[in-house]
C-alpha cells in the first residue's frame, strides 16, 4: 500500500511537470481578471494532474484490495465528474447555474453511492421517515457541493488551497485510522499524496495553478470522505464535530463572503481572507505558509479530539479556529509612521 501512495505522488509531481510543458506549449494560461493577483501568464492545469493520479492511485488500491466498493465507485465517478466540471469551466467558462448544476450532479451521485447523513438520534426520532431520508440525502448534496465551493474560494494565493487540502487530508486520514476505516484512510492518503506531489509547481511565485478543475474535484474529495468518516456515525459526536476544525478555514472564508456578498453570491470580490493579508502588506508565501500551517493545527486539534472522543474538546477546538479566522479577517491596516 506504502508503494501505491508513492506511486500516486510521482505520478502527480511527473504529470505536472508534463502539464506545465503543455500549457506553455499550447499557450493555456489562466486569464486576468479584477481579482486574479498573478502578474506572468500562468497555466492552470495542475489540477488536471492531481485528478489523474488520485484516479490512477484509487483504481489501483481497488485491484489490490481486491475489488471495489461502493464507496470507492461512487468516490471515483463523482470526482471524475467534478473534474470535468471544473475542466470545462477554466477552457471556456461556464454559467454559475451550470456550474452549479454540474457540481449537484457529481455530488449526487457521491450520496447516492454513500448515502446520506446520519441524523443525532433525538432529532432521527423525531421525524417521519417521509422526511428523514430525503433531509439526509439533502444535507449530503448540501455538505459535498459546499465543500467543494469552499476550497475553490481560498484557491486565491500560491498554494494556499494546496496546503490547506494537504492538511485537511492527513487529518481525515487520521480520522478515519481513529475509526478503524481502513480503506477511506487510505484514500485520505492518496488524495494527500497527489496533491503533495503538485505542490512544488503550485509554492510562491508559482509555476502553474489548480483551476478549477483541481480546486473542484479536490474539495469534493475532502468532503466525500469526510461524509463517510464523519457524518455517517453518531456514536462519536466528536467525530460528527470534526470537519469544522478539518476544513475550518474554507469554510470560515465561504461564510464570509456569502455575509459579504448579500445574496449576490457568484459576484467574486477581493475581500477573500488571503486578500486582506495581502492589504495588510504580507506576501503570497508568508499569507500561504501561515494559512496553511494554522489549519494543520486546526485539524490536528480536531483530529486529537475526535481521538479521545470529547465532544467539548472538538466544539472548542472549532470556536478557536473560527475565532482566530475572524480575527485574521479584522485585522486592522497598520498606520504608517509620519516621516520625520
Amino acid at each position: 500500500m506504502l508503494t501505491i501512495a508513492a506511486t500516486t505522488g510521482i505520478i502527480a509531481l511527473t504529470a505536472s511537470w508534463a502539464a506545465l510543458k503543455l500549457a506553455r506549449r499550447m499557450g493555456w494560461f489562466a486569464q486576468k481578471n479584477s481579482r486574479t493577483i498573478h502578474r506572468l501568464p500562468t497555466p492552470q492545469l495542475g489540477g488536471v494532474a492531481v485528478a489523474a493520479a488520485f484516479i490512477i492511485g484509487t483504481a489501483a488500491y481497488g485491484v489490490y484490495a481486491g475489488g471495489f466498493s461502493v464507496f470507492l465507485i461512487g468516490l471515483m465517478v463523482g470526482f471524475a465528474l467534478m473534474t470535468a466540471v471544473g475542466l470545462i469551466d477554466d477552457a471556456r467558462g461556464l454559467a454559475p447555474w451550470q456550474k452549479l448544476a454540474g457540481q449537484a450532479a457529481a455530488a449526487a451521485v457521491i450520496a447516492a453511492a454513500q448515502g446520506g447523513f446520519a441524523l443525532p438520534e433525538p432529532i432521527s426520532r423525531a421525524l417521519p421517515a417521509f422526511i428523514e431520508t430525503p433531509l439526509q440525502y439533502s444535507l449530503a448534496l448540501f455538505w459535498i457541493v459546499g465543500a467543494t465551493n469552499a476550497l475553490n474560494l481560498i484557491d486565491g494565493a500560491d498554494g494556499l488551497a494546496s496546503g490547506a487540502a494537504l492538511a485537511a487530508a492527513a487529518a481525515l486520514a487520521a480520522a478515519a485510522g481513529v475509526s478503524n476505516m481502513g480503506a477511506e484512510a487510505f484514500v485520505a492518503v492518496l488524495l494527500f499524496a497527489g496533491v503533495l506531489g503538485f505542490l512544488p509547481f503550485n509554492l510562491p511565485t508559482a509555476k502553474m495553478f489548480l483551476g478549477d478543475a483541481g480546486a473542484l474535484s479536490i474539495g469534493c474529495a475532502l468532503g466525500a470522505i469526510a461524509l463517510k468518516v464523519c457524518f455517517q456515525q453518531t456514536e462519536n459526536m466528536a467525530l460528527y464535530i470534526f470537519p469544522l476544525t478539518a476544513l475550518s478555514l474554507p469554510i470560515f472564508d465561504t461564510a464570509a463572503a456569502i455575509v459579504r456578498r448579500r445574496g449576490r453570491w457568484a459576484k467574486a470580490d477581493k475581500s477573500h481572507i488571503h486578500h486582506r493579508l495581502f492589504k495588510l502588506g504580507w506576501s503570497p508565501a508568508k499569507t500561504a505558509g501561515s494559512l496553511a500551517l494554522s489549519s494543520a493545527v486546526f485539524a490536528a486539534a480536531g483530529a486529537a479530539a475526535a481521538r479521545l472522543q470529547s465532544a467539548p474538546l472538538a466544539l472548542a477546538a472549532a470556536a478557536v479556529s473560527f475565532g482566530f479566522w475572524l480575527f485574521l479577517y479584522h485585522a486592522p491596516r497598520r498606520k504608517s509612521r509620519p516621516a520625520r
